[in-house]
């Protein structure tokens, strides 16, 4: 979970093009933030 994908946006990636991961890593920010809500500096 370091990364914040899931099992399948992991499999994806492979495949992906550009706008896809773009919008990936914008989920796994996403999931990031709900998941730490606590900012740090």
């Amino acid at each position: 979970m370091g990364c914040y994908r899931t099992g399948d946006e992991i499999t994806d990636w492979f495949i992906a093009d550009d706008d896809k991961k773009r919008e990936i890593l914008r989920e796994c920010e996403a999931r990031r933030d709900r998941m730490n809500p606590i900012k740090l500096g």
